[in-house]
């Protein structure tokens, strides 16, 4: 099938096996699509969760209790936001030919074989034993490696990069994504110390009253 007769949802998969002429049909015949990225955004969210609470006891990061699906989805979609703004932001000063809809398209389609593979995965991880666990851990590389394969040639693709700018640009796009979190840091204590202030004025004054 010619890349002119594909679909939209069609040319998803195709970039999963083809991601260098992929991304590249995808910036320049617009391929991609924001309503399916925002989709995928939406199931990567659920799969981090369904990860998160039904993986197998011996892969489990930390007790079912202690997970709070609320800040799982504001990681998901936060990670992928700040990249998507951080990449732009640098690029941009860099010559880089990439918009901000096509940077978000890249990150959310990157995701597609963490979409596909992780929840098979995590149910085949309760028949894994002890010493089996090495494969499952392999596996779980493996499919971290893909997706961010894809996502490094992406934005390769849509800002016109050679490979060295392409890998410095991507360096400073996670020391931006430091930074954001550094400030939203600061920001959530000073907001915290405020609250903490404006309470503890409350009972002051309710107290003297």
């Amino acid at each position: 099938m010619k890349y002119s007769e594909m679909s939209k949802r069609q040319y998803l998969f195709y970039i999963l096996i083809h991601p260098v002429t992929g991304f590249e049909e995808m910036k320049f015949n617009r391929k991609g699509s924001l309503k399916i990225a925002n989709l995928l955004c939406v199931l990567f969210c659920f799969a981090v969760i369904f990860r998160q609470v039904l993986s197998g006891f011996l892969f489990r990061a930390q007790r079912i209790e202690k997970i709070n699906v609320i800040w799982s989805v504001l990681g998901c979609v936060g990670l992928l936001f700040l990249f998507t703004l951080s990449n732009w932001l640098f690029c941009t000063l860099l010559d880089g030919k990439g918009r901000l809809p096509e940077i978000w398209i890249v990150s959310c389609y990157s995701m597609l074989p963490f979409i596909l593979i992780s929840i098979p995965l995590t149910i085949l991880g309760h028949a894994f034993t002890l010493e089996e666990s090495f494969f499952y851990t392999a596996m779980t590389v493996l499919l971290y490696a893909w997706s961010g394969l894809l996502l490094f040639i992406g934005t390769m693709s849509v800002h016109q990069f050679n490979i060295s700018k392409n890998i410095m640009t991507v360096i400073f796009t996670l020391i931006g994504i430091l930074i954001c979190l550094f400030l939203l840091l600061l920001l959530f204590t000073l907001l915290r110390n405020v609250y903490i202030f404006g309470v503890t004025i409350y009972n002051e004054l309710s107290f003297r009253a």
